[in-house]
């Protein structure tokens, strides 16, 4: 921290802050690797990396999983459609069997890791409450004809 100058310090604190106020005080690595991706043409990676707290190989491994195509987009394309086709009633379960039907395999861990990437939430309905709860503490028949009760005690 010493190497970098208080200017610097400043003006990466105050990028930051937004970022920060917005998360809820929780940044992780990927977002404090895009701010220092969009600083890297004015400031140096070394010092931006230092002040953003990361290590510089994570940062570049970050950088090169951002410029990385997309392998799943046709998959979540075909996703979002089956969800809006059902108008989200469609969890998880349902989007991989409709999935399978179409002809595309896919895990069902895939399918809940795509639909909370994209923020798709399956419609609950809760059940209407019913306040009849029928006949309580019903005492079952005596099929084995058995006799329960004694004159005294130590009889039976």
């Amino acid at each position: 921290m010493k190497t970098v100058c208080p200017y610097l310090r400043r003006q990466l604190f105050l990028t930051f802050l937004p970022l920060q106020r917005f998360l809820f005080g929780k940044i992780t690595r990927p977002d404090k690797a895009q701010v220092v991706y969009e600083l890297r043409h004015k400031y140096s990676v070394k010092a931006l990396v230092e002040l953003a707290t990361i290590p510089r190989s994570t940062y570049y491994n970050l950088v090169k999983k951002m410029n990385r195509p997309d392998v799943d987009a046709d998959l979540k394309a075909e996703m979002k459609a089956i969800y809006e086709e059902n108008e989200g009633r469609y969890g998880y379960r349902r989007i991989r069997d409709e999935l399978t039907n179409r002809g595309q395999k896919v895990n069902h861990k895939k399918v809940q890791r795509i639909m909370k990437e994209l923020g798709l939430k399956c419609v609950v309905h809760m059940k209407k409450y019913k306040s009849y709860k029928g006949k309580v503490g019903r005492i079952a028949p005596n099929i084995l004809e058995r006799n329960f009760y004694t004159d005294a005690p130590n009889q039976k």
